[in-house]
């Protein structure tokens, strides 16, 4: 059984209506409601195998032209939700061999003109992740991917307008992950970065 938390369920309710036999168990969630995550969370009725988060937010603008709402938010979605979620999922874990896998990033780990903010949020929830993988050695395999600018529709909602078709493709991020928890529980990838050429 594949649980899904998030606030829209759009796309797989139209993969759904076009055929495709999917086993999953949605759980509505804004994660940054605590109250209503835990409730989500409760619903999860068997040990997860696997923990695979993609959640995060974008803004585009200058270090010094952000106001404290803005930051404010960022910092709750991206890095305090997401450690609090992260906090909530791991005793939920099949003990043995689980693996948790977060989708940040290439700002995570590198400063960028005008996403100050993303760089920010997303480094500090990568380290505690990072933190999450020394905690939890040998227990848990915990890995990160930190792909590059993605072709979503992720830049228009932050007003950022640029052409994104250069980009990566979502489904080449997909097949980097799915690779990644493929693997044996003997095989250390604690982390794959991925860059535009």
């Amino acid at each position: 059984m594949c649980y899904v938390l998030g606030r829209d369920f759009t796309r797989l309710q139209a993969l759904q209506q076009a055929g495709v036999a999917l086993s999953l168990v949605q759980l509505p969630c804004d994660i940054t409601d605590e109250e209503a995550l835990e409730a989500q969370l409760a619903r999860v009725t068997q040990p997860l195998d696997e923990f695979v988060n993609t959640i995060g937010t974008f803004c585009r603008a200058r270090a010094l032209d952000m106001d404290r709402a803005t930051i404010q938010g960022h910092f709750e979605l991206n890095t305090i939700a997401n450690i609090r979620l992260t906090q909530l999922v791991v005793p939920l874990l099949k003990p043995g061999f689980a693996q948790i896998l977060v989708c940040l990033a290439s700002l995570a780990i590198a400063a960028r003109e005008n996403y100050a903010l993303q760089c920010a949020t997303k480094a500090g929830y990568k380290l505690f992740v990072d933190t999450i993988r020394i905690e939890l050695k040998e227990q848990v395999r915990v890995m990160t991917v930190c792909p590059p600018s993605v072709n979503t529709n992720i830049f228009a909602k932050g007003g950022d307008t640029r052409d994104t078709a250069q980009y990566v493709e979502p489904s080449h991020i997909a097949d980097a992950m799915k690779f990644m928890l493929d693997q044996s529980p003997q095989l250390v990838i604690p982390e794959l970065v991925i860059q535009n050429r």
